[in-house]
């Protein structure tokens, strides 16, 4: 039988093993029932149920079901459509446990039962190590702090076995056996031979299971007296004829550093050209004195870095800027690379419509930048039809002084999607042409597809529009644009979830009214509450179903502000103070709260950046930020369809045809956002493992019954950490400490 015989028989199999599932959905009653794929044991967590258009009093119950004990997580009976969210509580496993969600809908005349598996883990508790500052110099005391946190940041109790600090030759050379920490943040410390060898030191902590470890560094060194910062771009175009860089010098007491500033910008060559084939490196050094504010402004002249053979040099600049001190010779230097790109402006597509109907004129406008994002006026396009060869042009245009440029076209001759390119006027309209260190702009590309009645397939869309960041501890408003093609007049729900941590946070839902016309475009919103609960990750999936029962969906992921619940301020009685002056510092948080408290010399942050604590060393301990995938342990074991075409007829995934019979955009976002679905809907034939494959330096843990007795350091005049203690706030959630200045005239941080 030939391939495409065997294509046409596979698919009349296929298209009678759907109907009987299409005509359950189009009879309505349908249901569906939301879960994670993974349940942290022990943890309060939630589901969410939706049953939709029952004709009849229907029941629904949820249990899940392990080989020891069935636990029923909700029943409700209902006449009419319901979608909520349920909490329980998920059993406690020793390790990890495949159990079974078992869903079951029944009526009078109606009976459907759907069974998923989830996995239950348990998860360690997190625990961190930290020392008062990254580097010391031999003969120094090292003072470090170990804290065991639940998932939900809650301080938990941890039985040490053994902590041990190893020299660079892995030689123990100091330990401590079964320290607890009785929910509390314990405090070692341990001082260094004034002989101690030089190199990296490990401090490593075994808490049950795990091993946790830390390093720091023993070296002889003087610290920076000031910070050199520079300031440019992070990627330039060889269109523009400048390039801007900003050098500052600072001391850390916060004073511009007077003297001369260096800046050297080269463009090195690419790794495989040799010495001898390489000529003079592409370099500019210039040499400004700094103004009253420590800082000088360069201009580089893009032409030095772009004369030549350019494809034996690599698309990056090396700048090094060094500021030297008057007076005394005293050098810094700090370097950055700045990428270099051959796109010289932007095109795209404005106020042009996703989905036409036959016969009408559609309507746009395209708009044309420089690399700055100026318009670019008066420039010559070609607007391109197809990816046909050649190019067929449809129109020629030319922007106005705002960038923009208008088209229209007629559809009455039109069949099928448009597919539109627009690109600059070159020689001929090619659309194929390198761009390979070619200063260029890239084409751009729009989509309007062509109504259709309603299919199997729908090219009804959602989307999410994305925001940078969302603020944490405010409520923000989410967007949601929605185009509906073909559908009858009726209301609809967009339904929502919100998941973060793996979890499902809430859910919610939009009625949107289908008007009586071809296309039904609009947008709506939500707002959501970013509570620290949420951070740092958030995930929102929305979907309906179309009055044709069509099923739409989309999700997105967002970033948050790194925040946590417990919050913690510190105040000094003065922001500045002279050495030796008497300050108070207020330390204020949750009532009976212990706190570490810390104050380092920011000399040695110049020196050793990047290595305090800070939220997203925290947040990065969490098991589970945001998830990708479902765990091969409860994919579904069912038979295919797909595989099924696959080995009879060698189709291929990527092929779009059958993928968009197959495929639902609702059970790939569920997948991605690793839920699983119990549903009686059509997504549910799919399931084939086939297809599947500020803290600062203040930290708040809750209620402490006692405070750690002090540890008892040398201190010198001129201290690198001022301040390491364990302040408990008391019943009022205040505290305030005494303390003298250190002698060093610098910034603490």
């Amino acid at each position: 039988m030939g391939t495409k015989n065997c294509i046409n028989v596979w698919l009349t199999l296929l298209l009678l093993n759907l109907i009987p599932s299409l005509a359950a959905i189009w009879g309505s009653r349908y249901y569906m029932v939301t879960i994670p794929a993974v349940l942290e044991a022990g943890a309060q967590t939630k589901f969410c149920a939706s049953l939709l258009e029952p004709n009849e009093t229907l029941t629904m119950t949820v249990t899940l079901k392990s080989g020891e004990k069935n636990t029923t997580l909700y029943e409700k009976t209902s006449s009419e459509e319901f979608h909520e969210c349920i909490q329980f509580q998920v059993p406690l496993v020793k390790n990890e446990e495949v159990q079974k969600l078992e869903v079951q809908v029944q009526g009078n005349t109606f009976y459907s039962e759907e069974v998923r598996k989830v996995l239950i883990k348990a998860y360690q508790p997190m625990t961190f190590i930290q020392t008062d500052k990254p580097i010391y110099l031999p003969g120094q005391t090292v003072r470090f702090r170990v804290v065991t946190m639940d998932t939900k940041f809650r301080p938990a109790s941890q039985l040490y076995t053994i902590i041990k600090l190893e020299d660079p030759n892995n030689n123990r050379i100091g330990q401590w056996l079964n320290e607890t920490s009785n929910s509390k943040i314990l405090q070692l410390s341990y001082p260094l031979n004034s002989e101690a060898q030089e190199g990296s030191y490990k401090i490593i902590v075994s808490a049950g299971e795990n091993k946790i470890q830390h390093n720091f560094k023993v070296e002889k060194y003087v610290l920076p007296k000031f910070d050199v910062t520079i300031n440019v771009k992070e990627e330039v175009s060889v269109g523009q004829e400048v390039i801007e860089a900003k050098v500052c010098g600072k001391y850390t007491y916060g004073q511009p550093v007077p003297g001369n500033v260096t800046v050297k910008a080269c463009r090195p060559f690419v790794d495989y050209i040799s010495k001898s084939q390489r000529k003079e490196t592409p370099c500019d050094i210039q040499t400004q004195k700094a103004d009253k504010t420590g800082c000088s402004t360069f201009e580089f002249q893009m032409s030095i870095f772009t004369r030549g053979d350019q494809t034996v040099l690599q698309d990056k600049l090396d700048v090094t800027a060094t500021v030297e001190e008057e007076g005394t010779g005293t050098s810094l230097s700090q370097v950055k690379q700045i990428q270099i790109s051959y796109v010289i402006g932007k095109l795209s597509f404005v106020d042009v419509p996703n989905v036409y109907d036959q016969g009408s004129v559609v309507e746009g406008k395209v708009k044309a930048v420089h690399y700055n994002d100026t318009p670019m006026s008066h420039q010559s396009l070609y607007l391109l039809k197809d990816y046909n060869w050649p190019p067929h042009v449809l129109q020629k245009l030319t922007t106005d002084v705002h960038g923009f440029a208008s088209f229209s076209l007629r559809t009455d001759a039109l069949t099928e999607d448009i597919f539109l390119r627009v690109k600059q006027v070159s020689p001929l309209p090619s659309l194929s042409y390198s761009t390979y260190k070619v200063p260029h702009i890239p084409i751009a590309s729009h989509t309007i597809t062509k109504s259709q009645p309603p299919s199997v397939t729908t090219t009804s869309s959602l989307n999410i529009k994305n925001k940078t960041i969302l603020p944490c501890d405010k409520e923000t408003e989410i967007f949601i644009e929605y185009t509906l093609v073909q559908e009858s007049p009726d209301s609809v729900d967009f339904i929502y979830l919100v998941l973060s941590r793996g979890a499902i946070a809430s859910q919610g839902r939009i009625l949107v009214e289908v008007e009586n016309k071809s296309v039904n475009e609009g947008e709506v919103s939500f707002k959501l509450n970013v509570s620290p609960d949420l951070a740092p990750e958030v995930q929102i999936m929305v979907y309906a179903v179309l009055p044709s029962k069509k099923v739409i969906s989309q999700s997105t992921d967002f970033s948050t502000e790194k925040c946590f619940n417990h919050k913690v301020s510190l105040e000094f009685s003065s922001s500045s103070a002279v050495p030796g002056e008497e300050t108070k510092l207020q330390l204020t948080a949750q009532p009976d709260s212990l706190c570490g408290v810390s104050a380092i010399d920011q000399s040695v942050l110049i020196k050793e950046p990047g290595k305090t604590l800070d939220p997203e060393k925290i947040f990065s301990l969490l098991p589970v930020r945001k998830v990708s995938e479902i765990p091969s342990e409860v994919v579904e074991p069912m038979d295919c369809l797909l595989e099924l075409l696959m080995s009879r007829c060698c189709l291929k995934l990527n092929n779009p045809f059958y993928m968009k019979v197959l495929l639902t955009h609702l059970f790939m976002d569920m997948k991605k956002l690793g839920l699983k679905m119990a549903t009686n809907m059509f997504t549910g034939l799919l399931q084939c493992s086939k297809i599947l494959s500020t803290m600062s330096s203040v930290y708040d843990y809750g209620k402490a019954e006692e405070i750690l007795e002090p540890i008892k350091t040398v201190r010198t005049f001129f201290p690198e950490t001022w301040i390491w203690d364990l302040v408990e706030t008391g019943s009022s959630g205040t505290k305030n400490v005494s303390l003298t200045v250190p002698d060093t005239i610098t910034t603490w941080e």
